[in-house]
């Protein structure tokens, strides 16, 4: 590890729009530090937070927590919006596995899922995050109007996420195989990430599913 690193490890509980999920109630938290009658929206496997920091920018009226496992990550994200004075947005450390244990009355507007870790090995599907697994916990989190977005380069990610909507009979609101010649893009989706960039200067293109839940049946 380097010195920088541990640095960060050993600095990141101290940012006051950080929440280390080991701590406690994790909705609590987010509610004392954000304005609970805005909209909320989440991203999941956020990094270092880049598109959280955008839309946290272009959309004042709304709350964003962006969620990483890993708090290096983090790190960057919660100082850069300190430094931009940006205060809707809260930067959460923890495994997405818990989050309807943590979310049990708040609901979130939009879930972000933006280049998720493909996991190509069939052993380690468990850890995709569009699996009907995580499916139904983003179900039980989020409004009944909300909407799901995933943004990805990976080819095996775009198909396997779309053969899970369907087992879960979510309905899709619309997809692309390459939002950039899309008609469809906008000043949201055109956000880049620092791994999109990369992306595109590799000459890859990038896929958006956006999903809802239909009701589920009594």
């Amino acid at each position: 590890m380097t010195r920088r690193k541990q640095q960060k490890l050993d600095t990141f509980h101290l940012f006051k729009n950080v929440i280390l999920s080991k701590n406690g109630n994790v909705e609590r938290e987010v509610l004392n530090y954000l304005q609970p009658n805005k909209d909320f929206v989440l991203e999941i496997g956020c990094g270092r937070g880049d598109y959280s920091i955008s839309l946290a920018q272009k959309f004042p009226d709304k709350n964003f927590v962006a969620l990483d496992i890993k708090p290096a990550r983090l790190w960057n994200g919660a100082d850069n919006s300190l430094k931009m004075e940006l205060k809707n947005i809260v930067f959460l450390q923890g495994d997405a596995i818990f989050l309807d244990e943590w979310f049990t009355s708040l609901k979130f507007a939009e879930i972000w899922i933006t280049f998720p870790d493909p996991h190509f090995k069939k052993r380690l599907e468990k850890s995709r995050l569009t699996n009907h697994f995580f499916l139904k916990k983003y179900r039980n989190i989020l409004l009944q109007n909300g909407f799901v977005h995933l943004k990805t380069d990976d080819e095996m990610t775009y198909n396997y996420a779309l053969e899970q909507i369907e087992i879960l009979n979510a309905k899709i609101d619309f997809l692309s195989e390459d939002i950039y010649s899309s008609s469809e893009l906008n000043e949201i989706l055109s956000i880049k990430t620092k791994y999109e960039e990369k992306h595109l200067l590799d000459g890859k293109s990038i896929k958006i599913i956006k999903f809802n839940f239909l009701p589920e049946l009594e």
